[in-house]
């Protein structure tokens, strides 16, 4: 069955971060009905309803069923019913009629939702309970007037990341290389315009691969210079891109630590006061020198929580820095190395290639929409669709 719900927006991403894409994306197939009392929404408080409570107004709620045909030929491709002809079976779509997609569903109403196509929740409002009504669709209220094909561009800050600083990510002109009903491939472009800018944290590799190595590329810390970073060289595969430090001395106002790697200890920890980057014209070195005893403060925010760090130097040598990190209570030592050394150059892949159809939406989906581009297979299509309104709930009252 092809769901007639409009695309949900990505949220972007972090290391810790690849799961959130895939989680993302996968969200998009898993909506399913969730439970809600709404017994005390069936009945009014008086035993004559008002006039108007079973016409449909923006914030009610309704049931619906549906079909849905496209206009050029009149096909049936979704229906709500279990058999079409006989208009019998299935189940009615449980709808949030709003035109404001961020309202949350009303008390009681948890499984009706807003996330269907522009049109057809703004051509619900004024429809009456008990009514069946034939909706035309244009592509622009529905799934988009151009889907995307080989050979379209667009921009996307999805695929190289910034993680401290969402902002701060990679806006990539992107030329689509092979599109078909499984996989996607993107070919970076136009790469003479770019100029100065940050490099990236992560980068997706392969979508598809059974490791996390080989799911993400970790550059060297370059991401640490903001806007230090130019495209020196590129070919058919790889691009070069050279970063020249901007400073040596605070590299950050506060503590801060770099993952180099996919290894537990590889990572470098950035002390306000006490790191230092030297570099030539081949190699950046940072060096990392804090206090015994120095205390420094990290925080993040986990699901609303405010999570805060401490973290304690409390021993070093000519190549580790000794950390104690208490938080919430709890107490467990790190050790990091004291320097790190990586190439002014780096060699950055050109090719997104085989993008599962499943991570789609979640990746590029929110890019393309502003961009006038869809990947919904009823892109470019006007629909027209017979809707039946089994029941209406005057939630807006």
């Amino acid at each position: 069955m092809i769901s007639f719900k409009a695309g949900m927006n990505n949220e972007k991403i972090a290391i810790i971060a690849l799961v959130v894409i895939i989680a993302g994306a996968l969200s998009l197939f898993l909506v399913s009905s969730l439970g809600g009392d709404i017994l005390d929404n069936l009945f009014s408080d008086t035993d004559t309803p008002s006039e108007g409570d079973n016409v449909i107004e923006a914030g009610d709620c309704a049931d619906v069923h549906y079909i849905g045909r496209y206009a050029s030929n009149n096909t049936v491709f979704d229906a709500s019913y279990a058999d079409v002809d006989e208009k019998t079976g299935g189940s009615p779509l449980k709808i949030f009629v709003t035109t404001n997609k961020t309202l949350p569903s009303p008390t009681g109403y948890s499984n009706y939702t807003s996330s269907y196509i522009d049109g057809l929740l703004s051509r619900l409002i004024g429809k009456e309970e008990g009514e069946t009504y034939s909706l035309e669709i244009p592509p622009s209220e529905a799934y988009g007037e151009n889907k995307l094909d080989v050979g379209d561009r667009f921009y996307s800050s999805s695929f190289a990341l910034n993680t401290i600083d969402t902002e701060l990510s990679l806006n990539q002109t992107l030329e689509v290389t092979e599109l078909t009903d499984s996989n996607l491939s993107l070919k970076w472009v136009d790469l003479d315009d770019y100029g100065q800018f940050t490099m990236p944290q992560i980068v997706l590799n392969d979508l598809v691969a059974q490791t996390q190595e080989d799911m993400i590329i970790i550059p060297p810390p370059h991401f640490i210079w903001e806007n230090a970073s130019e495209i020196i060289d590129y070919d058919d595969e790889t691009v070069t891109i050279k970063t020249t430090p901007t400073k040596t001395e605070n590299l950050y106002d506060s503590f801060e630590q770099v993952q180099f790697g996919f290894g537990q200890n590889d990572v470098f920890s950035i002390f306000p006061d006490a790191t230092n980057a030297t570099y030539n014209e081949t190699t950046i070195t940072l060096t990392s020198d804090p206090d015994i005893g120095s205390e420094y403060e990290y925080s993040y925010s986990y699901f609303g929580q405010e999570i805060v760090m401490i973290y304690t130097v409390k021993n070093t040598t000519e190549d580790t820095i000794g950390l104690e990190i208490e938080t919430q209570g709890q107490v467990q030592n790190q050790t990091v190395q004291r320097s790190l050394s990586f190439d002014r150059t780096y060699e950055f892949p050109r090719t997104y290639k085989n993008i599962p159809s499943d991570y789609q939406e979640a990746l590029i989906g929110a890019d393309l929409e502003k961009q006038g581009y869809s990947i919904h297979e009823l892109a470019g299509e006007t629909l027209i669709f017979e809707v039946s309104i089994e029941n209406v709930y005057k939630t807006s009252n």
